[in-house]
């Protein structure tokens, strides 16, 4: 709250008076507009399914670090660094808005997060395992602050409250996904082969990234 004192400028255009329409009609409206910005909707769909695999993955860690002996505190320290990493990405999150596209970030990204899921696998230290957390929630608090820029520059102001929405609905309700699939495969697997195939699938979700044609055709500057 005390950063908001020291936002400057409009937020919002001025509007002129004018009837709202119905709910419905203007829902449609907001996913209209969402379905024809085709980088953005990839966008979407890669966060969507990363947020799974993390869900998953954060589940199969727990498992494995309360399996090898470990305790609740440490579980705790694993998944307390996860958050700073991320804090610590979204306070340098311009920075990095303003040397690579977005494009960039999201295929970089995603192949980052690739590379740090395979250690987790054979790692039990909860240490070892937060350090690489840090990272890996650093990477996400840089993505939550390019999208969300990216979103306001494009969205029409207008459409802006409806975009986010949209895009808030879909990355946080995949995340119910992950621990059920998670949990079944982790009664199935155990804990080092249910992180090995979140791997792949992040590895999988970073190629199909690489050679969508909507992302191809996303913005290749960085933000002005």
């Amino acid at each position: 709250m005390v950063c908001l004192f020291g936002v400057r400028g409009k937020l919002q255009q001025e509007r002129k008076d004018a009837p709202r329409t119905a709910l419905a009609a203007e829902v449609r409206a907001g996913l209209v507009w969402m379905w024809r910005q085709h980088f953005l909707r990839a966008v979407m769909a890669a966060v969507a399914v990363s947020n799974v695999l993390f869900q998953g993955l954060n589940l199969a860690v727990m498992s494995g670090i309360q399996s090898a002996g470990g305790t609740e505190f440490q579980v705790g320290v694993v998944l307390s660094l996860s958050g700073a990493g991320g804090l610590v990405g979204a306070l340098s999150g311009g920075r990095w808005t303003e040397r690579l596209s977005m494009r960039a970030l999201v295929i970089g990204g995603l192949a980052v997060w690739a590379l740090l899921m395979v250690p987790v696998a054979v790692l039990r230290d909860p240490y070892a395992l937060g350090a690489i957390f840090a990272l890996s929630g650093y990477v996400g608090g840089v993505f939550n602050v390019a999208g969300g820029v990216y979103l306001v520059r494009i969205a029409p102001d207008s459409m802006r409250g409806r975009a986010n929405s949209l895009a808030m609905l879909v990355g946080g309700g995949a995340m119910a996904a992950g621990p059920v699939a998670a949990g079944f495969a982790l009664e199935g697997l155990g804990p080092t082969r249910t992180i090995l195939g979140l791997s792949l699938a992040m590895a999988v979700t970073a190629l199909a990234a690489l050679i969508s044609p909507a992302l191809r055709r996303g913005p290749f500057a960085a933000a002005d």
